[in-house]
């Protein structure tokens, strides 16, 4: 039989601590009226144990959540000055879109350098960006910072149109936290810019590495390799 009884108190804390508060003026309190039927939860066939009792309330059933997040291998966290729960990792403070060239460099071996006045590829014009100048023989690596507080990575590759008659070319290889995420891939003279879009949620640092290699007839063995219009976001 079921068992009516009209409480006060914060539901959503109580579900989570298994107590009630109050807290600087953020929460209402109201009177609910909610249904005890002595329910029972079970996880894969074990009775979870709770310090508070499940309950019936306007046609939901409401389970502790500290509890049942643990016995689901999850950590349970309250975090009080912003009023959120916290179930398993917390959300990472992400930052506001940048440019690559506004990220701080870790590593630049070749080098790179940003480019005043920008790109043009195949005729197209690109406002900013980081090159490098490379030569037979050439490898060359930049790492920047981030701090695992952007999501994504988009921009374009080409080779800059002031080298477009070079016999050279350009492997580019782009890392994240040792991982590979793009190439690697010859990148041509005379080649349309290739548009980037790259996943590096929650990692640390991005990693560009290019290569001078042999490419198609040309006038001579320089490459201006551009790294355009990159930003995190």
């Amino acid at each position: 039989m079921r068992k009516k009884k009209l409480i006060l108190y914060v539901l959503a804390l109580l579900l989570l601590t298994g107590g009630s508060a109050v807290g600087q003026g953020k929460w209402i309190k109201k009177k609910i009226n909610v249904f005890y039927n002595n329910l029972t939860v079970y996880i894969d066939g074990q009775q979870l144990d709770t310090l508070v009792e499940p309950f019936i309330y306007e046609g939901h059933t409401m389970v502790p959540l500290r509890a049942l997040g643990e016995a689901l291998g999850k950590s349970v966290a309250w975090d009080e000055e912003n009023g959120r729960i916290i179930i398993g990792e917390a959300p990472v403070s992400l930052a506001p879109p940048a440019k690559l060239t506004d990220l701080t460099v870790l590593r630049n071996v070749g080098d790179f350098y940003e480019k005043s006045g920008g790109f043009v590829i195949t005729k197209r014009r690109f406002e900013n960006g980081i090159a490098a100048d490379i030569d037979k023989g050439s490898r060359t690596e930049f790492i920047v910072e981030l701090s695992g507080k952007y999501q994504g990575l988009t921009g374009f590759v080409g080779v800059d149109d002031s080298t477009q008659d070079s016999a050279g070319a350009f492997n580019l290889t782009i890392s994240g936290d040792g991982r590979v995420l793009y190439g690697p891939t010859k990148v041509l003279p005379g080649q349309y810019p290739i548009k980037l879009e790259l996943g590096i949620a929650k990692m640390e640092t991005v990693k560009f590495n290019v290569d001078w290699v042999q490419g198609e007839v040309g006038d001579y063995n320089p490459v201006l390799a551009a790294i355009a219009n990159f930003k995190v976001q």
